[in-house]
This record gives structure tokens, sequence and C-alpha cells, in this order.
């Protein structure tokens, strides 16, 4: 059904692989010890982790992540984030580790999917909410805008490249 480039991805090697491991594994903790505040008691975490936060929510005026009321649509994204891409994450990074586990097809390939359609769906919200937040630093509204945008467009540039697509 469709053209044999668009259905067969190549194996991801050097500089690019080394890009998405970093980023999977650094997600692991940051999942675990920062967002999970927003959905698991506070009580689990030491005190220490629990200043990160408090920093991080006074540092940068991140209203959704400042505890101890958050918004029930938050709560259920991070949620989401921790029953489901929190167990992608220990499985990319296995993969990753491996290149020829993240030769474009298979398991790999399809979970990365639903990883980034999961990502790009529950961003739209998380956007909108700091977008309309007065107290938001807009630094981060910008941030993740200007990350994603460069993201979207590599990502499109990549799957017309000949070094990505087989």
């Amino acid at each position: 059904c469709f053209p044999h480039h668009l259905t067969n991805m190549s194996t991801l090697t050097g500089a690019t692989r080394t890009a998405f491991l970093a980023f999977f594994a650094s997600h692991i903790p940051i999942t675990l010890c920062v967002d999970g505040q927003a959905f698991l008691p506070r009580s689990l975490y030491p005190a220490a982790i629990r200043d990160v936060l408090d920093w991080n929510t006074s540092t940068f005026s991140d209203n959704l992540m400042r505890p101890p009321n958050y918004d029930v649509w938050f709560s259920s994204v991070v949620a989401c984030e921790i029953v489901f891409q929190l167990p992608f994450f220990v499985y990319a990074v296995y993969s990753l580790l491996d290149p020829t586990r993240v030769n474009g097809r298979g398991g790999f390939r399809t979970a990365c999917l639903v990883y980034g359609s999961h990502t790009a769906t529950t961003l739209v919200p998380i956007l909108a909410t700091i977008a309309t937040d007065p107290e938001t630093f807009w630094f981060w509204f910008w941030f993740i805008w200007a990350s994603y945008s460069h993201c979207s467009r590599a990502t499109s540039h990549s799957y017309s490249s000949s070094s990505i697509w087989a």
C-alpha cells in the first residue's frame, strides 16, 4: 500500500541513536522523581526530591507542577506518563543500547509511533494551559514550542532522507 521508502526505516546509528538514548534514559528519573509527584502522594518522595520540584516550580513559574493542588486533567496525563510512557522509556533504552534492535521494523517502531502520538496529544492541553496562565514564565511556552517545532521539522526532513529511510 505504501511505497517502500515510507515503510522501512534503516537502523538508527551514531549521534542520532545516542541522542535518542540520552533523551529516553533521562526521562526515566524525570518521570519517577519529578513528574510523578503530580500523581503519586508526595509523601512517597524524600524531602530532597520534593525540594527539587519546589525549586523548579518557583524558579520557572511552572504552575502545572506546583504542589499540592493539581488539576485533575493534568494528574491524569501524568498517570498515563507513569503507566504507559515510563515502560516505553525503559524499553527504548534497552532497544537503543543495541543498534540492531532499532532497525525500523517490528516492536520498536510501533512503540515509537504510539509514544509520539500520545506525547503530541498530551502536549496540546499543556501548551494551552501554559499560554493562558498569566503567571507562567513565557520562556517555557516558547521553549517547548520551539523544541517540538524544530523536532517536527527535523523529523519531516529525516523521513525523506536516505540516511534514515531505506
